[in-house]
């Protein structure tokens, strides 16, 4: 007789993370645009050092990666000396907080909204609950369920933020490492296996 085999961890809730965030939509999505593009300037502002060190250095690689980063230059008519692509660097990084600001701004923004809906949810919980059973149990539990248990949940919803920033900039690190010189990046990256 075979039996079937029972999975003892339910699968990962997705579907309720994804119920919990539906109202915010617009949030969310300007936190992960904002996400997206702080993690691009930030590998793209490690990009320029290239072009930056070949000049201080008097020699060319002939990459074209170099070559395609200083393209934005020569196309406005201004040449690629040290100053201008120091400029251009730190344009860059000006722009790079700009967005990080604006993405903690969405994070928070999000997760204190979240947070707010879970105490109403909750608080509302008890108020529609009889009487009889919201009396019965200790003050120190309800205000727990309404004050620190939505800040439990809103924190792990911090930590996966953080993670998916860590996450994007190592992709587009990566990226960088593969425009640069594909065929070492890709043995150390076997050999690191």
């Amino acid at each position: 007789m075979k039996s079937k085999q029972t999975n003892k961890h339910p699968p990962f809730p997705i579907k309720y993370i994804l119920e919990i965030i539906k109202p915010f939509k617009a949030t969310v999505a300007m936190f992960f645009s904002t996400l997206v593009l702080s993690s691009f300037l930030e590998s793209f502002g490690l990009a320029m050092m290239f072009p930056l060190f070949e000049i201080i250095l008097k020699e060319e690689s002939g990459s074209q990666f170099s070559k395609a980063l200083t393209y934005p230059l020569k196309m406005i008519g201004v040449d690629s000396n040290i100053v201008n692509i120091s400029l251009l660097i730190l344009l860059v990084i000006f722009i790079k907080v700009l967005f990080r600001l604006f993405n903690t701004y969405f994070s928070n923004k999000l997760i204190f909204s979240i947070r707010k809906m879970l105490m109403v949810e909750i608080n509302d919980y008890y108020l529609s609950a009889p009487y009889g059973k919201t009396i019965k149990e200790k003050q120190g539990v309800l205000l727990n369920n309404i004050i620190t248990e939505p800040r439990k949940a809103t924190s792990a919803i911090l930590k996966l933020t953080e993670f998916l920033i860590s996450l994007f900039m190592i992709i587009f690190y990566y990226i960088v490492l593969l425009f640069t010189n594909i065929t070492i990046t890709l043995i150390i990256s076997t050999a690191s296996i």
